[in-house]
């Protein structure tokens, strides 16, 4: 079976010799699909209205490999990795192909525990999920308000990825929800708290993104947000994260006192993930520091 893999990926596993500036602590897989993904969103490499390579998710390379093989790397000696996360593609079959990788893992005897990132699906696929090993569930809202969840072309309604989103702590429990929101879409800073605090107040967590535009997209020429204005939601993040309350938040954003300490400039998502340079190249702006030791070392990034 073919399956492709971040560069980051193969090159913690020996499958590359691509030079990496910081190690991957999660393997990133993600379902090959020649045609791409049904939906249709407007930022995304695999879309089905995008001209880009489907070798893209963002602006990481994603070759393709046999998954039998990585099973077995994984297996032997996982390296820096602590995490396998599988990326979905939305296609005929598309839950039945994950099924099969996620059996395919376990049968190699890869036991490092796993995150899925989906669309919403049935709560007895979340269940077949956690018998194999799927610790959290990333959610793929991404946009920030109900009306840019229909601008940019998502698959599902806003009160749908909700929905699901409480299915998945259902099953899972409290901070097992990843929902993916990524900041630069076209909404306020307020709207895009509010859309965090939301994600809180369900027991969900919140992956953070900074919108990459992408040669071959739809919104290729859209520019990716402010650094500063990026580091006021990370600020956001942090303290939503640790229980302060929606007014407060917003009290300091009003205030122009949201800034973030170090540890809030560190990559956001599931235990070990670190998604180097996924949003941003090497030499900046660093949107999202792939090690706190490198936020620590960082200089003039809005810090």
């Amino acid at each position: 079976m073919r399956i492709r893999a971040s560069l980051g990926t193969l090159a913690a596993l020996g499958m590359s010799r691509v030079r990496v500036a910081a190690e991957t602590t999660t393997a990133y897989l993600l379902q090959a699909q020649e045609a791409g993904c049904l939906g249709s969103c407007t930022f995304c490499p695999q879309s089905r209205v995008s001209q880009s390579s489907k070798e893209l998710l963002s602006r990481v390379e994603w070759p393709e490999v046999e998954l039998e093989e990585l099973a077995r790397r994984l297996a032997a000696d996982p390296g820096p990795i602590r995490r396998v996360c599988l990326q979905t593609v939305m296609s005929e079959g598309f839950e039945e192909g994950a099924l099969e990788i996620l059996s395919t893992l376990r049968e190699a005897g890869v036991g490092l525990p796993i995150s899925v990132a989906i669309t919403p699906v049935e709560e007895s696929l979340l269940e077949l999920f956690r018998v194999l090993g799927v610790t959290h569930i990333g959610v793929g809202l991404d946009a920030a308000t109900p009306e840019l969840v229909e601008k940019v072309g998502k698959p599902f309604s806003w009160g749908e990825y909700w929905d699901f989103t409480e299915r998945v702590v259902r099953v899972f429990g409290p901070r097992r929800a990843l929902v993916h929101l990524i900041f630069g879409l076209g909404e306020t800073e307020e709207e895009f708290i509010r859309a965090m605090a939301w994600a809180y107040r369900v027991k969900a967590d919140v992956a953070l993104f900074a919108f990459t535009p992408v040669p071959g997209t739809p919104m290729a020429s859209n520019p990716p947000p402010d650094l500063g204005a990026y580091r006021r939601m990370q600020a956001a993040r942090h303290l939503l994260s640790r229980g302060a309350s929606l007014d407060e938040v917003l009290e300091r954003l009003r205030k122009g006192e949201l800034r973030p300490p170090p540890e809030a400039t560190v990559t956001s998502g599931c235990p070990w993930c670190n998604r180097p340079f996924y949003n941003e190249r090497p030499s900046g702006p660093i949107y999202n520091f792939p090690s706190l030791e490198m936020a620590l070392s960082a200089k003039g990034e809005g810090i």
